[in-house]
Order: structure tokens, then sequence, then C-alpha cells
């Protein structure tokens, strides 16, 4: 997780007029040869270097080569690849509002609710079974499935635990939600206007 933390940190830094900087020509020629040129040299790349550098199944330290050089530099490389691609996909990603739209706020539901499911498949005989052309259109298909399912309201309900947990309980009342302390405050201005009010009539 502590991996990704750059990615979550830069996430939550931007802001509108960064996406807007996505929008000129010319990047959006630039992310279609980034996309193009990444797609012809995964499958050469790929049949040289692990899976594992990829989806960063272990750690550096348990490698058979140096974990500072150049083992730091591939990770490093792979991260920024990974930041270029993904700002390659925003900038060819229509802004106009479709019904795919909605489902664009519910992506941490999917993030975190796959994770099961990938569980269940690899104690399966899935990905022996699923083999070829078929099983990659049937692993297409059920990741479709799996995610239009995680974004159904009912999924959502099941998993609002863990993707929005509800931490008033920890946070003091000036941290609280916005809608949490309006009452609060409206509290404090009738008692305050009372008050008020009746050290003005023991004044008269």
């Amino acid at each position: 997780m502590l991996s990704f933390l750059p990615f979550f940190v830069l996430g939550l830094s931007l802001r509108r007029e960064h996406f807007a900087f996505l929008d000129r020509w010319w990047v959006r020629i630039a992310s279609v040869a980034v996309l193009a040129v990444t797609a012809v040299l995964a499958v050469p790349v790929s049949d040289q270097l692990s899976r594992d550098w990829l989806f960063w199944r272990d750690s550096l330290t348990d490698r058979d080569i140096d974990p500072l050089l150049p083992s730091m530099g591939i990770r490093l490389a792979f991260m920024g690849l990974a930041l270029l691609m993904s700002v390659s996909v925003l900038a060819l990603t229509p802004k106009r509002r479709t019904w795919a739209t909605k489902l664009g706020t519910y992506s941490l539901y999917v993030y975190l609710g796959h994770s099961v499911v990938l569980l269940l498949l690899k104690d399966s005989s899935w990905y022996d079974v699923m083999t070829g052309p078929v099983g990659m259109t049937a692993t297409i298909a059920l990741a479709l499935v799996v995610t239009f399912a995680l974004c159904t309201p009912w999924a959502r309900a099941g998993l609002r635990w863990a993707v929005e947990p509800q931490l008033t309980w920890f946070l003091s009342d000036d941290c609280r939600p916005r809608r949490d302390r309006r009452p609060v405050r409206a509290l404090a201005r009738r008692t305050r206007g009372k008050d008020e009010g009746e050290t003005g009539a023991r004044t008269e």
C-alpha cells in the first residue's frame, strides 16, 4: 500500500485547473503516442521481464539483484511509466457526462472489493480452465460483471464500512462533517440568543 502512496497524495493534491491542462491538443496527441508505444513494447518486454516487477509482488530485498541499484531504479521507472500512462488515459477520457460518469465515483468500491473475487478465483480452478482466447474473453466478461456489481447500491452499502468509514466518534467536534455540526451550531446560536435576551431583561 505504501508503494502507491505517492499516487494517492498526488490525486488529493490535484485541482480542476490541473485537469484543464490535459485538454490541449498536443497533450492528447502525445498521450496517443505514449499508449501506442507502451502497447507495442509490452509484448517483447513481458517476455524478458518477470511480471513480479509489474505487480510488485515481492520486496526488493527478496530478489537476486541489488535492492538499491538497479532494483530501485527499475521500480522508480515503472512508477514513472504508470504515472505517464495514467495522465495519457485521463487526457483521452471524454469530458462530457455519460451513463458511465456516475460509476466513476464508485471506483474505490471496485478497487477494494475486487480483491475478494481475485482471492476466490486463485483458490479455484478458474485460471487452469480458462486459457487461450476463450479464457481471456470469459475473464474480461467476468471482470465487467464484477465491476458493475460492485457499483450497485447493495454492494456499496455492504462495503461502506471499509471504503467510507464514519469516524465521528473518533474526531472532535471541529473535525466532524459540516452536516453533523449544523445542529450543534444552531443550538449554540439559540442558546446564545436566549442568554443575551435574559441578560437584557435583567438589565432593564
